[in-house]
C-alpha cells in the first residue's frame, strides 16, 4: 500500500509533484526527513462510501506504516496530484498534521483526507498523501529562489520553533532578501552561506524558480518540500538567469541606466565607439571640464548588458571624486577614503565655482551650428570629428542646465510648487528646418521621425498656481528665486537644442554610412551600424561579417533588465520623482497596448525621445528611469503630458491593464477601485 522513494523512479502515476519533488532532492544528496507515500489508488479504498472513512482500511493503513516505517513522531502532508505544479500550487489549501504520535496517526490521516475530499468534491484520484518523519524543529522556513513578487533576488523567511506557525500566518516571520551572488549575507541561522548553494541548486534540479520549505534542528537543515513559484514568467526567469551569468560574481557593482542610457538605451557596434570617443582621456568631456580647471580621470564606466547600456556608478563618481564611493548599505555616494583627496577637494570646489552666467555666448553658439549647413562631400572621419568638436558645446550646456536645475530643485523642496512645474511654465524653443533629420538620439540606428515641439501648449492651471505661489512672496524673495528660476528654464530650453545639434550630426554621419554600404553592394545597408569605427576607417568591413555581429545583436535584445542592478540587496525605497507636471488617469499600458480605445497610461523602462511620437496616444507616463534632465521629460513639459519617474512596476500592487490616477505634482499613483 505504501510507497518508499526508491520504488518512485517507476511508479509515478498516483503520486503527486510534491512527492516527486523530495524523491528527487534525495536522489541529489539533499538532507530530506526520511517519508513514505501513499498513492491516489489506495487513498480512495480508504472511504466507503461517499466522504464516510473506511475504519478498517485507515487501521491497517497505520499498520504497514508503523511497522515498515517506525519513527518517534509523523507529519501527515498533502500530495495531491493538482499541487504543486508549474501553473498553480495551491499552497495552504490542504492540511498538515504536525508532530503526530503513532497512536495519533490514525486520526491525523482521517483528518487530512476527509479535508482533501471535500475540497475537491469527492475526486480522490486526484490526491495522494506524505507521511514524514517528523523533526523538531529550532529554525523553520521558507527559501524563495526568486522573489515571488517580481525580482531576481532570493527571499528567506524564517521563526524559530515550528514552521506551521510561519506558514499558517500565527507568527511574523523574519526577512531577508540577497542576490545569488552576494558574498556577506548576514543571517543567525547556522551554515547560512554553504546551504544556499543547494537552494540554488533546487533550481538546477527543476528548471524553474523554487518555493523550499526547510527547517534547521540541532544546527543541521532539512529540506521539507520544493515546489515551483507560479508568479514568475518564463520569460522573466530567462532574464534573471541571464543577468546572474553576466554579472560579476567576486566583486561588488552597481550599475545603473541613467540620462546617458536614455541616448543610446541598445547601442550598437559604431554608437558603442563614440561614446567610447566622448568619455575618452582626449574627448569632449574631458576637454570641457579642462576648460573649467576640472580633473577628470578617464575610466571605462560605460557597461553593456544584453544589449543594454548601464553606467558603473562607482567607476563613474571617481572620474571626478577619486575619494567618494557608492559601495554602502544604501549604495548613496559618501566618503570612502584619503586616496586622491586632493583632486577630490579641489573638483568639488571648481565644480562649484563654475558660473551660470554663460548662457547667452552658449545659446549663440548652439544657434548658429543648429542654422550652419554640413558639408556632404566631408568623409566619415571628418564628420565624427565635427561631432565630437561639437559636442563640448553640447555637453558644457548639459553640465550647466545640470547644476541650474539642481540648485533649483534645493531651492523648491519646501515650497508648494514643483521644480517641473516652474520648467514648464516657460518655453521658447528655436524653429529650425527639420528636412534632414532622422531619429531622436544618439543610438545610429534610431531612424524614427525626428520629434520637436514647434508650438509648445499652455497650461492655464500650472501658470496660475506658479503666479500665485510667486506674487505671495516678498519682493526680496522673488529677487532670490528669480535668478535660480531664469537660468533653470533657459539650460532647459538650451539642453533641447543641444539634442537636435546631436541628431543633426547623427544625420550626416548615418547618411555617410549607408553610401559606404551601398558601394559596396550591402543588401541590407543597414547592418553597417555593426561595423566599428576602426574597421570602417581601415576599410575592412564586410557585409557577412556585419550581419553576424547584427544577428547576434538581436538575440540579446530579447531581455529586459531592470533599470538597476547591485551586488547587495538593499531595501532603499525609491521617491516617485515628478518631471513633467499635471494629473492624468487611463489604463497602465506599454507601447504594444497603445492603440486600444479610452485613456491610456503609458509604461516605460527609459524616457528615450523617441516616445514623443505616442503623446497624442497617451494621457501620461510612468517611467523605471528618468529626471529633470531628462530630453523627453522636456517634450513632456512643452506638451503638458504628465510624466513619473523612479516608478518601479514590479515593486507595486498595480498591474499592466489597471485603471490608474497619476499625479504628477505631488508625485503619487494610485489604482482605481473596481
Amino acid at each position: 500500500m505504501i510507497l518508499f522513494p526508491e520504488e518512485l523512479k517507476t511508479k509515478r502515476e498516483d503520486v503527486g509533484g510534491k512527492t516527486l519533488s523530495l524523491a528527487k532532492l534525495l536522489e541529489y544528496g539533499f538532507s530530506v526527513p526520511k517519508f513514505v507515500a501513499v498513492p491516489a489508488n489506495e487513498i480512495q479504498k480508504l472511504f466507503v462510501t461517499g466522504a464516510e472513512i473506511n475504519k478498517v482500511a485507515v487501521e491497517k493503513l497505520v499498520q504497514e506504516i508503523v511497522t515498515k516505517f517506525p519513527c518517534e513522531k509523523y507529519a501527515v502532508r498533502s500530495s495531491a496530484l493538482i499541487e504543486d505544479s508549474k501553473d498553480k500550487s495551491y499552497a495552504g489549501q490542504f492540511t498538515t498534521e504536525i508532530d503526530q504520535r503513532k497512536e495519533d496517526l490514525e486520526q491525523a490521516i482521517a483528518k487530512v483526507i476527509t479535508q482533501a475530499y471535500e475540497f475537491l468534491s469527492g475526486e480522490m484520484s486526484k490526491f495522494s498523501l506524505i507521511v514524514q518523519e517528523y523533526i523538531t524543529a529550532d529554525y523553520a522556513g521558507v527559501l524563495f529562489t526568486r522573489n515571488p513578487l517580481g525580482g531576481r533576488e532570493m527571499v528567506l523567511e524564517y521563526v524559530e520553533g515550528i514552521g506551521e506557525e510561519l506558514v499558517s500566518g500565527k507568527k511574523n516571520a523574519q526577512k531577508s532578501k540577497f542576490y545569488w551572488g552576494q558574498r556577506d549575507i548576514k543571517s543567525k541561522l547556522p551554515g547560512i552561506c554553504t546551504v544556499m548553494e543547494q537552494f540554488k541548486k533546487t533550481e538546477e534540479i527543476f528548471g524553474c524558480p523554487q518555493d523550499v520549505e526547510w527547517c534547521i534542528s540541532a544546527n543541521e537543515w532539512h529540506f521539507l518540500q520544493s515546489r515551483p513559484i507560479t508568479t514568475i514568467s518564463q520569460k522573466d526567469y530567462e532574464e534573471y538567469l541571464f543577468a546572474d551569468s553576466v554579472l560579476p560574481k567576486t566583486q561588488n557593482f552597481i550599475f545603473e541606466k541613467t540620462e546617458i542610457s536614455e541616448i543610446a538605451s541598445r547601442p550598437t557596434e559604431i554608437t558603442k565607439d563614440l561614446l567610447k570617443f566622448i568619455y575618452s582621456a582626449d574627448g569632449p568631456i574631458n576637454n570641457v571640464y579642462k576648460k573649467h580647471k576640472i580633473k577628470f580621470i578617464s575610466g571605462d564606466f560605460l557597461k553593456i548588458f544584453g544589449n543594454e547600456l548601464y553606467v558603473d556608478r562607482e567607476q563613474e563618481i571617481k572620474t571626478l571624486l577619486p575619494s567618494y564611493s557608492y559601495y554602502s548599505k544604501d549604495f548613496k555616494p559618501h566618503f570612502a577614503s584619503i586616496s586622491g583627496l586632493f583632486t577630490t577637494i579641489l573638483n568639488f570646489v571648481r565644480l562649484n565655482l563654475i558660473s551660470l552666467d554663460k548662457y547667452p555666448a552658449l545659446k549663440m553658439k548652439i544657434e548658429e551650428r543648429l542654422k550652419s549647413v554640413f558639408d556632404d562631400s566631408e568623409t566619415l572621419g571628418v564628420r565624427v570629428k565635427n561631432f565630437l568638436h561639437d559636442y563640448e558645446l553640447i555637453f558644457e550646456i548639459n553640465l550647466l542646465a545640470e547644476k541650474a536645475i539642481k540648485r533649483l530643485e534645493n531651492m523648491m523642496k519646501n515650497q508648494p510648487i514643483s521644480c517641473s512645474e516652474i520648467l514648464a511654465h516657460q518655453c521658447r524653443l528655436l524653429h529650425i528646418d527639420a528636412k534632414k533629420l532622422v531619429g531622436n538620439c544618439l543610438e545610429m540606428s534610431d531612424e524614427s521621425r525626428f520629434m520637436i515641439v514647434k508650438e509648445p501648449k499652455e497650461n492655464p492651471a500650472s501658470k496660475e498656481d506658479f503666479s500665485k505661489w510667486f506674487n505671495g512672496l516678498s519682493k526680496i524673495k522673488q529677487d532670490f528665486y528669480n535668478h535660480s528660476i531664469y537660468f533653470a528654464q533657459n539650460y532647459n530650453e538650451l539642453r533641447e537644442h543641444g539634442r537636435w545639434l546631436t541628431v543633426k550630426h547623427i544625420s550626416h554621419i548615418r547618411a555617410k554610412l549607408l553610401a559606404m554600404a551601398e558601394k559596396k553592394n550591402f543588401k541590407d545597408p543597414r547592418s553597417i551600424y555593426f561595423a566599428s569605427f576602426e574597421e570602417l576607417k581601415q576599410d575592412n568591413f564586410t557585409e557577412t561579417k556585419c550581419g553576424e555581429k547584427k544577428a547576434k545583436y538581436l538575440e540579446s535584445n530579447k531581455y529586459s533588465l531592470p533599470s538597476r542592478l547591485v551586488s547587495q540587496y538593499s531595501e532603499a525605497e525609491e521617491v516617485l520623482l515628478s518631471v513633467s507636471p499635471g494629473i492624468a488617469e487611463g489604463v497602465l499600458v506599454d507601447s504594444t497596448n497603445l492603440d486600444q480605445p479610452g485613456k491610456k497610461i503609458l509604461f516605460t523602462k527609459n524616457l528615450s525621445p523617441d516616445l514623443t511620437e505616442y503623446f497624442s496616444k497617451i494621457e501620461g507616463i510612468l517611467s523605471e528611469n528618468g529626471g529633470l534632465l531628462s530630453h523627453l521629460a522636456i517634450m513632456a513639459r512643452e506638451n503638458n503630458v504628465p510624466v513619473i519617474t523612479n516608478f518601479q512596476l514590479d515593486n507595486t500592487d498595480i498591474f499592466l491593464g489597471d485603471y490608474v490616477t497619476i499625479d504628477a505634482i505631488k508625485g503619487v499613483v494610485y489604482k482605481e477601485k473596481k
